[in-house]
């Protein structure tokens, strides 16, 4: 999932990461400290704040964190006694959000994130010491840091990280100063480590869990969701009964996960701002240079029961919010590779603040989830109604305003009652199997839009608002089953359910190579929705078969164990009969890595080493201010990284606008499937100068745009041209057009036609080694063609064949293999290999 890196906003401060090592070096020295200064507003102006976000970009498959850290504070390290730090502090933060002094007593608020903090006891005792609030110590049992398992072999520690470590604990503190605290360091930034650490804190008892973490993204819909998150979220982050709070983001308008999850509180980010107002201060949007709360509508989240704005069918994100904006940041204390005293902002910190405000409010509700209580008190909350976080239809998803809103959801807290249960009534019992009475682990229970996942017990307890409802349980392989209930506020209702078996039917085939040989293929079969581990196809014969219920559309993937092929997608309909559906997975063309297969061109390639008008090709020049020339008029350097000469459309040669084209021969691509052009360039200018590649299929008469760029290019490029494909006259142009002055194109070793990955001669051979005492497969046995040594094999486990090897021969008929490893002999089998066709051993 979440393929897309998105780059994270960068300021004129530099890269994240950064210690400030000139604060600590006065205060190790024993000197003055600096001053301090009070958090500064806005970020216009000679004195702009300077920001940087402490983690990284979001790479694919990992989160990144979302604090950011003003770099123009300088710190100190240490306990100040005559100094306050930068950043809104405990007092301020317990002000502005109507919280107790005493607030968390008897809990534990668990903190996740990746990598180590060596210094997060140390730092954590700086912080508390210098507002006053109690200590927090592993030796009195309030603090406690674990690894992802709970143990305590710790991750390596990150500079980046610590910074959202301290500011996470920090948060909590301000919030909640007489909780417990939990760190909980994942191995590293990947879905599975931080969500595993999750699953760890509530293990360790926590009930509530704060998350400032989550996908890049973008504006752009979908841009860090996948349909894999809903995956995702029922291993990691589906806790019933524990409050679950999540960071937007900072990438301002746009959906991240996991704040997008149906099962967190998803905590978006404020200005806040002291004025004269009864409350004493104001907020608004957080949104400047620096970035700005995530918001949106989900692409596949869906739609809890507890929100009912009417522009977004999914999950809307955000429910509530608190500061976040760095420049009216918080106060945070982080001495790993770091100046000691900062200022911090980012959703980082709004989302351990709400954990700890749910602390504040006392123990969730068994079976609820705790996402839904500021919607059932709405007038508890400090409603945000100024600011915009960007530009979208509808206006609320980015747009401040009376009542719901996506940049702050609900609003931020105001004392305590949002954030208790409202009135509620429990109801649990099991889901069985009809048949034979036994738990299905792992059914859903759904009531009113919010679902609990079945224990392995086969038991489940939900709690919900009074209502009439349908109660649906479901589970793979079994007939869904609703009933409807009320429920009374206190009330408890028992509702168990029996769900009946389906009827099973098989699905299977054969996989074999798409793309021309045709042999079996050794597979990988998964099928969407269907729980448990894949099935494989025989390895010799490409065989496979697997039971699925009636009923139902499935989509099988098929995944090659042989290198080079790509993923098979098959949608099949089992209703009242079996099935038989071969699966022909085929060839990367690309990558052209799959055995038996070789890149083959058909084309025409020009290396422009001549200083005149290749042969076939043709120049224009509309403006008759300079066109393509072949002699490098201007002396350039080759920078494409080709040899030798090269074609130039040079803008340094002479002056005013230009439009010139080059063109190519013409290629008859009839029946060809894979049309393209690839070329070495090195491209210089602005923006009001263009190169394009267009493509015709007519003889020149009309163009169609390929390839497009202002500004920089350089190096090899790769152009597909799938609307010429199949088509007898095929043209291409390189075309330069703009006011050029101070600038040109390069172009050279230009190949334009078709590249396909096309079958070469020659068979797979498949097969066995094995102990011949024992009959065990051995692995890691060197196979190797005797009569040409340069094709060789490893034998390793195979979907429970030991000893299980293949390998392409491109030498036909009868040859033979040897295999060798320590300490046993070498051994030989002769194998009539066939073209087109997976051979196994005949003889030893």
């Amino acid at each position: 999932m979440y393929g897309r890196e998105t780059v994270r906003r960068r300021t004129k401060a530099g890269r994240y990461g950064l210690a400030l090592v000139a604060a600590v070096g006065l205060a190790g020295l024993g000197m003055q400290a600096p001053a301090f200064a009070a958090p500064a507003v806005g970020d216009t102006g000679a004195t702009a704040p300077k920001v940087e976000p402490v983690c990284g970009t979001a790479k694919k498959g990992e989160f990144t964190c979302f604090a950011m850290r003003r770099t123009d504070v300088k710190g100190a390290r240490g306990i100040q006694p005559n100094a306050t730090p930068s950043g809104y502090g405990p007092a301020d933060l317990r002000g502005a959000y109507n919280l107790p002094a005493d607030g968390g007593a008897g809990t534990t608020v668990a903190i996740v994130d990746a990598y180590d903090d060596p210094n997060a006891e140390a730092d954590l005792a700086v912080y508390r010491q210098q507002y006053g609030l109690p200590a927090c110590t592993s030796a009195s049992g309030c603090f406690s840091k674990v690894d992802q398992t709970g143990g305590t072999t710790y991750p390596a520690p990150d500079a980046g990280w610590a910074g959202e470590i301290s500011l996470d604990l920090d948060m909590v503190s301000a919030a909640a100063p007489n909780a417990n605290i939990l760190l909980v360091e994942a191995d590293s930034a990947s879905f599975e480590d931080l969500g595993t650490s999750v699953n760890t804190a509530v293990e360790l008892g926590a009930k509530y869990v704060s998350n400032s973490y989550g996908t890049g993204y973008s504006s752009d819909p979908g841009s860090g969701e996948s349909p894999d998150e809903l995956t995702y979220e029922q291993q990691y982050y589906n806790h019933p009964g524990v409050a679950i709070t999540v960071s937007t983001g900072d990438d301002a308008y746009g959906v991240a996960f996991p704040a997008a999850s149906q099962y967190v509180t998803a905590v978006g980010g404020t200005s806040l701002i002291r004025d004269s107002s009864p409350r004493g201060w104001s907020e608004s949007v957080w949104h400047n240079s620096y970035g700005g709360p995530g918001s949106g509508c989900s692409l596949y989240e869906p739609k809890p029961a507890f929100q009912h704005d009417s522009g977004c069918d999914m999950r809307s994100v955000a429910d509530v919010s608190a500061v976040a904006d760095p420049t009216t940041g918080v106060a945070v204390y982080n001495s790993y590779q770091a100046s000691g005293w900062a200022q911090y902002g980012g959703t980082s910190a709004s989302a351990p603040i709400i954990a700890g405000v749910y602390a504040d409010a006392g123990a969730p509700v068994a079976g609820s989830y705790p996402n839904a209580y500021p919607y059932a008190k709405v007038g508890a909350l400090n409603d945000v109604t100024d600011g915009e976080n960007g530009s979208c239809t509808p206006a609320y998803w980015c747009t401040a305003g009376t009542g719901y809103d996506g940049p702050t959801g609900l609003g931020t807290p105001n004392g305590l009652g949002a954030f208790r249960a409202g009135p509620h009534g429990t109801v649990s019992g099991s889901v069985t199997n009809a048949s034979t009475g036994a738990a299905i682990s792992g059914a859903s229970v759904n009531i009113g839009g919010s679902t609990a996942t079945v224990g392995a017990d086969g038991s489940y307890t939900m709690s919900v608002q009074p209502g009439d409802y349908q109660v649906t349980a479901a589970a793979y392989g079994f007939d869904p089953k609703t009933v409807s209930i009320s429920v009374a506020d206190g009330g408890t209702v028992t509702t168990d359910l029996a769900l009946t078996p389906l009827a099973t039917h098989t699905v299977s085939g054969k996989v074999t190579d798409g793309s021309g040989h045709g042999w079996p293929l050794y597979a990988k079969i998964t099928v969407d929705g269907v729980p448990g581990g894949p099935v494989y196809s025989d390895p010799f014969t490409g065989k496979y078969s697997l039971s699925l219920p009636t009923g139902s559309d499935y989509t099988l993937h098929a995944t090659p164990q042989l290198p080079g092929y790509t993923v098979l997608d098959s949608t099949v309909k089992v209703a009242d009969k079996d099935i038989r559906r071969n699966l022909k997975p085929v060839v990367d063309q690309k990558a052209c890595a799959a055995p038996g297969y070789a890149i083959t061109k058909t084309g025409v390639s020009e290396t422009f080493d001549t200083t005149t008008t290749p042969a076939g090709w043709t120049t224009t020049d509309a403006t008759g201010n300079g066109g393509w020339a072949f002699d490098n008029p201007g002396h350039q350097t080759n920078y494409t990284g080709g040899t030798g000469n090269f074609a130039i459309a040079d803008g340094t040669t002479g002056t005013g606008a230009r439009d010139t084209s080059m063109v190519s021969p013409s290629v008859d691509l009839s029946n060809k499937d894979h049309p393209t052009v690839t070329f070495d360039t090195y491209r210089v200018g602005g923006s009001s100068q263009v190169a394009d590649i267009d493509v015709s299929t007519d003889g020149g008469s009309t163009w169609t745009n390929a390839w497009r760029k202002t500004g920089y290019a350089g190096g090899h490029q790769e152009v597909d041209l799938p609307g010429a494909a199949n088509h007898a006259d095929v043209r291409v142009r390189f075309r330069y057009t703009g006011n050029t002055a101070y600038s040109y194109w390069q172009v050279d070793d230009v190949f334009f036609g078709d590249i396909s990955c096309l079958p070469v001669h020659g068979g797979l051979v498949a097969g066995r080694v094995t102990d011949a005492n024992t009959g065990d497969g051995l692995d890691s046995v060197s196979v190797v063609s005797k009569d040409k040594p340069a094709e060789t094999a490893t034998t390793a486990d195979a979907a429970g064949v030991p000893g299980y090897y293949w390998m392409f021969s491109s030498l036909t008929g009868s040859h033979t293999f040897t295999g060798t490893k320590a300490s046993y002999h070498t051994e030989s089998a002769t194998v009539a290999v066939a073209p087109d066709a997976l051979t196994p051993p005949t003889s030893r």
